[in-house]
């Protein structure tokens, strides 16, 4: 187990200790345009998710059926992440980038105006949610893959913790905000709300793909050879191989804080806004995590934090299953966004600065695929537990195999 990086491989600007460097992508007009605009997106995707959660505890009280909520946003990483990379490496990131997210657009309208009507009943929910997640799944590796593209290459290890910073900020007020926009106008207005959030990001891909810009198309390889390449050059690789079994151990007992979490608060007897509150301090911790993951790399030892990113979230799950109050699931949210976010942005870079530039896309392809796949499996898995044993139980067992991942070797001569 590992995934360590080649100091080798950091480019200088990583290794500014006064953190000036984190900031540094934000000074291209065209990053800091496109950043702003996904993140004003990921604000609508995340009050989604909330009203999206509380339709279907609304719908069904089978802990199984809520949890296929979160496996139907995720599971297109896993059918279909690798078809995307491929993709990203072939054509245009940036016309890839406009169709997925003006499918999702078109989708989420879809999504609202059935909510609207009273049309939706569970099985629709999760198919519409399944649609909007092949959209996230062809978009994701295409906007990482970009990144290369609008900043240096220096500045591109930060370029990618400002998008997991952006993301994360979208986490700390989304989820709030559709807690209160489900409160006030019911599920179907967090979806308009996230439908109308696509517009900005829409408008500044549309710009971008009439200028100018370095050349996105590194394959000119038919896509299944091209994909059978990726796979195969990850797995023959030992420092790829090594982080992306690693991302795929982890996911697998965090999927049940994510499925489950929604039912966890309907326990305690919160609404929506409860939460909304929940998943914003998760959000918060995620912030913190990626502003000070690169530090404490630098500080730590890549190993080192790994192990104690592992520890904490099991630590953090445990106080979520055996907590009768919001307020202390709440402080347990922190801990655990904190941890698993310096735990990803960790391996994402790794992964960045060591994949090869032609090949990058369909590399990011395939951590998406485990992170999200390995996620919604557990989910699945999870759900399925909680069936039979119980929340409580379900969520504490999934907290155990987290922490059992500490008794596995980590990588030779990094601590």
């Amino acid at each position: 187990m590992g995934g360590a990086i080649d100091p080798s491989l950091e480019p200088p600007g990583q290794r500014d200790a006064s953190g000036r460097a984190s900031w540094r992508p934000l000074a291209y007009p065209l990053f800091a345009a496109v950043w702003l605009a996904n993140t004003v997106s990921n604000f609508g995707g995340q009050a989604q998710g909330v009203g999206a959660a509380w339709l279907m505890t609304s719908l069904t009280s089978d802990p199984l059926t809520v949890s296929l909520v979160t496996t139907a946003a995720l599971a297109p990483m896993l059918l279909f992440s690798l078809l995307a990379g491929a993709v990203a490496d072939a054509y245009d990131r940036r016309l890839v980038l406009l169709i997925a997210q003006g499918a999702m657009f078109g989708l989420s309208i879809a999504l609202a105006w059935a909510a609207g009507a009273g049309a939706l009943t569970p099985a629709g929910l999760v198919l519409l949610t399944f649609g909007i997640g092949c959209g996230f799944a062809f978009n994701a590796p295409a906007w990482q893959a970009a990144v290369w593209e609008l900043v240096s290459h220096e500045d591109v290890p930060a370029a990618v913790s400002l998008n997991v910073v952006g993301f994360n900020l979208s986490r700390t007020a989304g989820p709030a905000l559709g807690g209160l926009i489900v409160g006030w106008g019911g599920p179907s207005a967090s979806f308009w709300f996230n439908a109308a959030s696509y517009l900005g990001l829409l408008a500044v891909l549309a710009i971008w793909l009439r200028r100018p810009t370095k050349a996105s198309i590194t394959s000119a390889q038919p896509i299944w050879p091209a994909i059978r390449a990726g796979v195969g050059h990850a797995a023959t690789s030992a420092p790829l191989r090594r982080v992306l079994i690693r991302i795929g151990l982890f996911g697998l007992p965090l999927g049940a804080l994510l499925a489950l979490l929604p039912i966890v608060v309907r326990q305690l007897g919160a609404g929506p806004d409860g939460l909304g509150i929940v998943l914003a301090c998760s959000g918060g911790g995620a912030v913190l995590g990626a502003l000070v993951a690169n530090r404490w790399r630098a500080r730590l030892g890549l190993e080192h934090l790994l192990r104690l990113c592992i520890a904490a979230t099991a630590a953090g799950m445990t106080i979520v299953a055996a907590s009768d109050h919001l307020a202390i699931v709440a402080m347990a949210e922190v801990v655990t966004g904190c941890a698993a976010t310096i735990f990803y942005t960790v391996a994402n870079i790794t992964l960045q600065i060591a994949a090869p530039r032609p090949m990058l896309g369909r590399i990011m392809s395939l951590q998406a695929m485990v992170a999200l796949g390995a996620l919604g499996l557990g989910s699945w898995l999870w759900g399925g537990v909680a069936v039979v044993l119980g929340v409580e139980i379900a969520l504490g067992c999934a907290a155990t195999v987290m922490a059992l991942m500490l008794a596995l070797p980590g990588s030779p001569g990094h601590g």
